[in-house]
């Protein structure tokens, strides 16, 4: 299956609405190329376009992060801000004086098939971790795990949206929830209680939520896994033997903090985000952590959506 990127004309537009009007032409046209905006006061106007970092002459100044702001709203007391109908991130950063300087944005996509080569796997799956550093894609690919296993559960799987990423900041969450239930936290300081809030009351068969780890729901996301929940997460890390050497999520992996295995690791299968479309993965995820106990290469295969075929496994 191609990758399809299901965002619409309006939605691009939507970040170029809220822009200086000086700034619109450096973008008009190539909104589908952009992945992220920055806004420095006193610098030069940048962005992340088609992998390549492009600097502009126009110099940014106060009042265009004022504008900006205006037209998107003030930041949350995490300093994000999204766009109502989009998956767009804003973030503002102030100096120590409290005024706004800088502000980033992050184009969010939906592209649907990013995993198709591999929802056979997917399905059997009882539990997927995300792998990955920033800026290679995985929220991206946690919206079309989303996708594939909202056709397996429907509502019994509950989307646990930290920062309103994943489903956009609207009531009504955006088209790409599926049949899933969304659980909104909106401030990231939140998003342990909302975790519980899901699974003591929705009763889901299953949830989803990015980036667990920061903010002490590790203990909370293994009981209920233990429990029979199948947990579907991101994790900031560059590769699986960095995720399990991270003291905070060890307890994911079935491991206390001398690396005894005290019991099963409650992910069964890890993609570790590559590159963009480019995934390990690792289906064996018991096998994963014994073999990087001993020392031993974590088996795995590669999948490269960008040209739709598997490669041999390899470890």
């Amino acid at each position: 299956m191609t990758v399809l990127d299901l965002t619409t004309p309006r939605e691009y537009q939507m970040i170029l609405d809220a822009l200086p009007d000086e700034l619109k032409p450096y973008l008009q046209g190539r909104m589908h190329l952009v992945d992220d905006i920055a806004l420095d006061v006193g610098q030069h106007f940048a962005v992340l376009m088609d992998d390549l970092s492009v600097t502009f002459d126009r110099v940014i100044t106060a009042p265009d992060i004022e504008l900006v702001l205006n037209n998107v709203g003030r930041p949350r007391a995490d300093g994000r801000q999204g766009i109502g109908g989009t998956l767009h991130r804003f973030s503002a950063a102030t100096n120590a004086g409290g005024e706004y300087t800088s502000i980033s944005i992050r184009v969010g996509r939906y592209l649907m098939g990013m995993l198709e080569p591999l929802r056979p796997v997917i399905r059997q799956a009882r539990g997927v971790a995300i792998v990955g550093e920033p800026f290679k894609g995985k929220t991206a690919t946690l919206r079309d795990l989303m996708r594939l296993r909202a056709e397996l559960q429907g509502k019994r799987l509950s989307v646990v949206d930290t920062s309103d990423e994943l489903l956009g900041p609207d009531v009504k969450p955006h088209p790409c929830v599926g049949a899933a239930k969304r659980v909104s936290v909106g401030d990231p300081a939140r998003q342990k209680s909302m975790i519980a809030y899901a699974l003591q009351n929705n009763s889901p068969r299953e949830l989803l939520t990015d980036e667990i780890g920061p903010r002490d729901d590790v203990p909370l996301v293994v009981e209920y896994a233990n429990k029979g929940v199948f947990m579907n997460a991101t994790l900031h890390a560059r590769d699986a033997g960095q995720a399990f050497a991270n003291l905070t999520y060890r307890p994911l992996w079935g491991l206390d903090a001398q690396r005894q295995q005290t019991g099963l690791p409650i992910f069964s299968m890890i993609i570790e985000v590559v590159d963009k479309g480019v995934y390990n993965v690792i289906e064996n995820v018991p096998k994963a952590v014994t073999s990087w106990l001993e020392g031993e290469p974590i088996e795995h295969y590669c999948v490269d959506t960008r040209t739709p075929q598997i490669t041999p496994r390899s470890a």
